[in-house]
């Protein structure tokens, strides 16, 4: 079994915002950073990542690749979310108020989800059909 190392930052609609070894200081900047983010969705989180985790996750972020990192990282087993955002709705830059120029691809979210998490407002921004 390989050895996990403990991580926390900040995801949010833009996909990985923040990602460095936990710090018991920054731990409250960081939730207080994704605190004042709410309208991106943002979230606080803290994992105990295995080298290969890591090194994935840092190659995809050295690329720029930050939703695909953050993509990634929801998927690891040994991770905690602490609000305000929404895990379900982000990566996604369409439901970011100031809008963005991401490069990358949006994930997919969901009528029901965005309605679900009292975000009607971006329906139709987001599904444009």
């Amino acid at each position: 079994m390989s050895k996990k190392y403990k991580h926390h930052g900040v995801m949010d609609c833009h996909g990985i915002e923040s990602l460095h070894e936990y710090n018991e200081k920054d731990a409250f900047f960081k939730q207080l950073r994704a605190t004042a983010n709410d309208q991106r969705q943002a979230i606080y989180f803290e994992a105990n990542l295995t080298d290969d985790e890591w090194d994935t996750t840092i190659t995809m972020l050295s690329q720029q690749k930050f939703k695909d990192a953050c993509l990634y990282l929801k998927t690891c087993k040994d991770i905690k979310f602490r609000g305000p955002g929404n895990i379900n709705l982000i990566p996604n830059s369409k439901i970011d108020p100031w809008g963005g120029n991401d490069k990358e691809e949006d994930a997919t979210v969901t009528k029901q989800q965005l309605v679900d998490a009292g975000l009607e407002k971006f329906v139709d921004r987001i599904h444009a059909d």
